[in-house]
């Protein structure tokens, strides 16, 4: 059975008085306490959590808006479980803002069955994250003009593990599960087999694999073993749906692959492979690790204000950076919060990118991707004059082409200048005119991607102070994932598997907004004082 109290419908009598002393009470008026009692705790997703729940049937359920911002506050601090427990039991400025009163008392197991059915909720962490959000940027009137996007890497609950050691782990929890399930099939492995794996430690599978060669062998020999236990059980349907054999199996798929009876370590495997089975939502990206990303997008100003979080995507590791900006545009403008300004680093500078930011009326400035150096002599694509079909009308001499044309395949434009005006030109120095192999004579012939004139445009705007004077603004989001991972902890989560990290993420992020909004109010609180304190 629901129990739901409105936030908002105040209380005759004030529970707390005599509980707070009076210093107490100007901590919470100026704290994130208040704000979150009497702003934010009637935005919680209550109808959404309690869809499964009955109006009149059951036991009655903890109060859903009190439990809903209980843990939202539990990620301000990281707590455990068991330390929320004795937080809403005994501390007195928790209770109020959650809207109990004195004497309340909730059982640890409550705790533990609400987070998850948060977890399980489909898009209840979205929810909460933009409801908190829109509020606080509604009424504290934060300027969303101006905002800027990056991506920050973590770890869930999950030892970083090499392939080897990797895979000798899910070898061994796969042989613990026919230990404890089926014995009787455990006649049917290898005493080896059973030797290298179950009687060790996770962290003393191939722990003797200290040089390269024997990195190697050791490879070698658990890939062969994971093939023979695989074929053990290939007739085996009740074994074939544990979820240990799954993991199993998908890990050989992805490192291993048999070829005329040889089983062979796949040299790359890419970056969209298990790392760890405890975790196997978790990928790889070459530059960051394993693990996940959230892409965070930021209002930003040039007051010295604090910034709000507005937008955020909680990814795996292997996702990458040019493929957010579309995802980030469609939910800002869905909730009525497209920028004008979009500021990002490098891998978001992609043309498709800017391009479908100029759809939507936003300007994206981002470095052009592809490490090109800049040289300001040179005769770029940007120079040459296109017509509205994609072919070239005349040269960056001004001289007409023989014959243009435009491959809407490859996206790619072709023309064919006079080489005799090629040779005689004197921009042919440092012209993208195609050069002959044998004589390094101009041929006349140019080929580009329809995008290289925009991106040349793009490179030479990079050089002017306006760019600079605009970009130098995307370093302070590094300020903002720095915070994240000091003060909330999202550098190590407690958590693992995508709808728990997700969840605990957006919640660190929805708290992280309302700790900024507690500074914004103290900054424009202590603004308004001393325009108060100067003499007229």
């Amino acid at each position: 059975m629901k129990t739901i109290r409105n936030p908002s419908e105040r209380r005759l009598f004030n529970p707390f008085e005599g509980v707070i002393g009076r210093t107490g009470w100007k901590k919470i008026e100026t704290g994130w306490q208040s704000l979150f009692r009497d702003v934010l705790l009637e935005q919680m997703p209550v109808k959404e959590v309690s869809a499964q729940m009955s109006e009149s049937e059951g036991r009655p359920s903890a109060e859903l808006y009190s439990m809903i911002g209980l843990l939202l506050i539990r990620e301000f601090h990281g707590w455990t479980v068991p330390e929320t427990h004795d937080v809403i039991l005994f501390r007195s400025d928790i209770q109020f803002a959650v809207n109990l009163e004195p004497g309340f008392d909730v059982s640890q197991r409550t705790i533990e069955r609400y987070l998850s059915k948060l977890q399980s909720t489909e898009h209840v962490s979205e929810e909460i994250f933009t409801r908190v959000t829109d509020t606080l940027l509604t009424s504290l009137e934060v300027k969303v003009k101006k905002q800027r996007l990056d991506s920050t890497h973590f770890l869930s609950d999950m030892a970083v593990l090499g392939r080897s050691r990797m895979m000798g782990v899910a070898l061994k929890r796969f042989l613990h599960q026919i230990i404890k399930h089926t014995p009787e099939q455990l006649d049917r492995i290898s005493e080896d087999l059973q030797k290298r794996y179950c009687k060790q430690s996770d962290s003393r599978i191939f722990s003797d694999a200290n040089t390269t060669e024997k990195r190697r062998l050791a490879l070698q020999q658990v890939a062969e073993d994971m093939a023979c236990v695989l074929s053990l059980f290939a007739d085996t349907p009740v074994i074939q749906e544990w979820k240990t054999f799954l993991n199993l199996r998908t890990i050989f798929d992805q490192q291993c692959e048999i070829r005329e009876e040889f089983v062979e370590i796949r040299k790359k495997t890419g970056g969209h492979v298990i790392q760890n089975p405890s975790d196997p939502d978790a990928t790889y990206d070459g530059h960051k690790g394993v693990g996940y990303q959230v892409q965070i997008c930021e209002t930003f100003n040039e007051d010295g204000q604090p910034n709000l979080i507005t937008s955020a995507i909680v990814e795996t590791a292997v996702c990458s950076d040019a493929d957010a900006v579309a995802g980030t545009l469609e939910d800002l403008e869905n909730r009525g919060l497209l920028p004008d300004e979009l500021t990002a680093d490098t891998g978001y500078g992609s043309d498709e990118n800017v391009t479908l930011a100029e759809s939507k009326g936003v300007t994206l400035t981002a470095p052009v991707p592809g490490g090109k150096n800049f040289d300001p002599n040179e005769v770029g694509y940007d120079l040459f004059v296109l017509s509205d079909k994609n072919e070239v009308t005349a040269c960056p001499a001004g001289h007409a082409p023989k014959s243009s044309h435009f491959n809407e395949q490859n996206n790619s434009v072709w023309a064919q200048m006079d080489p005799a005006l090629c040779r005689e030109c004197p921009l042919v120095a440092h012209c993208r005119v195609q050069k002959d192999t044998t004589t390094g004579e101009p041929n006349g012939r140019v080929q580009f991607r329809a995008d290289a004139p925009r991106a040349a445009r793009r490179r030479r705007h990079e050089q002017t102070e306006e760019f600079r004077g605009t970009y130098r603004w995307r370093a302070g989001i590094e300020s903002t994932n720095s915070g994240l991972k000091r003060r909330l902890g999202l550098n190590r989560l407690r958590v693992r598997g995508m709808k728990a990290v997700k969840l605990t993420i957006m919640l660190k992020l929805a708290a992280w907004n309302i700790l900024r909004a507690v500074a914004m109010r103290l900054h424009t609180q202590k603004s308004v004082n001393s325009l108060q304190a100067k003499p007229a």
